[in-house]
């Protein structure tokens, strides 16, 4: 089977995972994968590795993905705002428009993943159908405000609340990175939001157990943690930290030594207790090297990873309030309200008046409710991607698209009105490429046999609701009963003998044996007149239409039909019906090409129907008669219905046979059957 497809656009490569964004971008691409996606990445490079040369890790994208591309650059990158603020396009660049244009008009993709919100604007390239999904990173609105209270220019890309609306609303769904920001967002937009907490479970994996009991002494102090890029956000936090806490360590002789790793070294002031390790080559090394990490954050944005890879790691956490924001506290020390706490609680942990044990116990439960958290939002973003893209599963063998029986101009229209509800995805067990210009709607078909059927449905099932299944040939058992419980509604097509109150019986959809819908619906053959029957009636033209084999009654019948259209000199025409009639195309050119105007039907079998609904599409009238019944009847002056009557007041006054339900019938009753669930 044809596989769902997404693409996905980044900023920032998923590898190497040595940046919590690219571990992100990272984890996207995988969670797609487990949902058997092929994964198409667009990668806009903005990082410092890409600027001036193509990054050895380029084949590892390239093997990574069913399709890569790298789209050049054509602006300078991370521009200042022109105004006060960044208008939420201002660094769209139309070199991506253009890749999407191209890519769009060659490959078909089920959804449109996007990185950032200033990238957004990918979405009205997206055709329609294409499910929009947009993993903010981090809320952009009132970034400059919150830089500003602090001293600090605003870095990266900051904008208006208005802006970043406009980015929400372009998407179906929007992803959060924390709780919090999720809040945001829906005071925003009305688009279906999901909190994806970042979490890895990989970092840390093969970490040594450490000494719980340890005590903190000069001979053997506590060491502390913190790595950081080089940026306002970390250089002014940690300064203002390490400012802070000199005064802890001299008024209390503490035995702690700060380590710090990472490019934000360069800004950082020297301390007799800070040691500076700058850009390290592997984190293991240095987590593997500390007690703790801190994270003394009193302004930022979005969710801290390196709190995320410290509890990976399982070690404790020192950490205010905006650095703790996201995950779930279960110690003080953990989330606090100020650098001035942080630094008191990293006094009473170096005089071990806090113990290691209480500490690293917290940050397991923390640990483990952040994992809970990202598989909820996985969770939830597996829901949304089933229940928006719900799909009507069709199985045939016949070459239908030829549109030449009844049963293949029936299987046609039913598939032109499910298109309607959901999107058709329609399985063929046949030799011949479908013709899809047969059709008046767009379906996806598939080529796969009877017996790959269950395995079909349970794996569609994985990324896609299945509200209905509709068996057009055979009978039970080409699906088994758990692929049958994978979808709310199952049914097998088949025309259907006459009913026994006089009215004329339309084909069936019968509920398959194990499926929760129980209920047979009468369903009608067309929707519309077959486009290549005729148009125009002949009011002097009467069609008889009677069984190939006629019983002794059915013949009486037929000879009095003849004597009343020879007494009223009416052109008429005896047509046979064959067994099997719905498959058979020369009966079906007999129907849609005869201009006759009114029809005499003898003999109920099951395919009156059919031809019934295409004289009434042109207007025409039915006369229904049979050994048990006829109608329209006349009854005679002794009260008895009469048969010459009958036909002699259909012929002279057209009056006409009621189908059962009308042209549409059962078709609204499949609507909200497979609409509502």
């Amino acid at each position: 089977m044809q596989r769902r497809s997404v693409l996905v656009i980044s900023p920032t490569p998923p590898l190497p995972r040595d940046y919590g964004n690219r571990n992100r971008v990272f984890q996207t691409i995988s969670f797609f994968k487990q949902l058997q996606f092929d994964v198409s990445l667009l990668l806009y490079p903005m990082d410092d590795d890409w600027a001036k040369r193509v990054p050895p890790y380029h084949r590892e994208l390239v093997d990574m993905c069913d399709y890569f591309a790298v789209v050049p650059n054509s602006r300078r990158l991370h521009q200042a705002a022109l105004g006060d603020h960044h208008g939420i396009d201002e660094w769209w660049d139309d070199n991506i428009g253009r890749q999407l244009e191209w890519l769009f008009a060659r490959k078909n993709f089920n959804v449109l993943f996007v990185n950032y919100t200033f990238f957004s604007k990918a979405f009205e390239y997206a055709p329609r159908g294409v499910l929009g999904m947009l993993d903010t990173h981090d809320i952009f609105s009132g970034r400059r405000e919150i830089f500003e209270g602090y001293g600090v220019e605003p870095e990266f890309f900051y904008t208006t609340a208005e802006q970043e609306a406009v980015a929400f609303n372009r998407a179906d769904c929007v992803i959060a990175i924390k709780p919090s920001e999720e809040g945001f967002i829906r005071t925003l937009t009305d688009k279906t939001v999901v909190s994806l907490t970042y979490w890895d479970a990989t970092v840390g994996a093969g970490a040594p157990r450490r000494d719980e009991n340890v005590e903190f002494s000069h001979e053997r102090p506590l060491i502390l943690g913190f790595i950081g890029a080089l940026n306002s956000v970390n250089s002014v936090n940690m300064t203002r930290f390490l400012t802070m806490f000199e005064r802890y360590v001299l008024l209390y002789d503490l035995p702690v030594q700060v380590v710090v790793a990472g490019n934000v070294c360069k800004r950082l002031p020297d301390f007799p207790f800070l040691k500076k390790l700058g850009r390290i080559p592997s984190v293991d090394d240095f987590y593997g090297s500390i007690d703790a990490v801190i994270a003394p954050l009193e302004f930022s944005t979005g969710i801290k990873i390196k709190v995320g890879e410290a509890l990976a790691w399982g070690l404790p956490v020192l950490a205010t309030h905006n650095a703790f924001d996201g995950f779930k506290s279960y110690h003080f020390t953990q989330s606090q309200p100020s650098v001035a706490a942080v630094c008191a609680s990293i006094a009473d942990i170096a005089t071990n008046q806090i113990t290691m044990r209480q500490l690293r116990a917290a940050a397991s439960r923390a640990a483990m409710a952040a994992a809970k958290a990202q598989e909820r939002g996985f969770e939830r973003m597996r829901t949304f991607i089933s229940e928006s893209t719900r799909r009507i599963v069709v199985f045939t063998t016949r070459p239908f698209w030829y549109r030449g029986t009844f049963l293949d101009e029936q299987i046609a229209q039913m598939i032109e009105y499910l298109s309607a509800i959901e999107r058709v995805v329609v399985f063929v067990d046949h030799a011949e490429k479908p013709n899809a210009d047969a059709l008046h709607c767009d379906v996806d078909w598939e080529q796969a046999g009877s017996g790959d059927l269950s395995a079909i449905l349970a794996e569609m099932s994985v990324h896609s609701r299945i509200v209905g299944f509709i068996q057009c040939d055979g009978g039970d058992g080409m699906i088994d009963r758990d692929a049958i419980a994978l979808v709310a509604n199952c049914w097998i097509l088949r025309f259907a003998p006459s009913r026994g109150d006089g009215r004329i019986a339309a084909p069936r959809l019968v509920a398959m044996k194990g499926a929760r819908n129980t209920t047979d619906l009468p369903v009608s053959t067309c929707r519309y007149l077959p486009l290549r029957a005729q148009q125009r009636t002949n009011p002097k033209r009467v069609a008889i239409y009677a069984p190939q084999a006629p019983s002794e009654w059915e013949q009486i019948a037929l000879d009095c039909a003849r004597l009343l259209c020879e007494e009223r000199k009416l052109d008429f025409a005896e047509k046979r019906i064959p067994d099997y009639f719905e498959y058979l195309p020369s009966f079906f050119e007999e129907v849609t090409g005869d201009p006759a105007e009114r029809s005499i039907l003898i003999g109920p079998r099951g395919w009156e129907y059919s031809v019934a609904q295409i004289s009434e599409y042109r207007d025409g009238a039915t006369l229904l008669v049979s050994e048990d019944s006829i109608v329209p009847e006349k009854i005679d002056a002794c009260g008895r219905p009469s048969l010459v009557d009958a036909m002699a007041q259909f012929l002279d006054q057209r009056v006409s046979a009621a189908l059962f339900g009308g042209a549409n019938a059962g078709w609204g009753e499949v609507w909200d059957l497979m609409a509502n669930v």
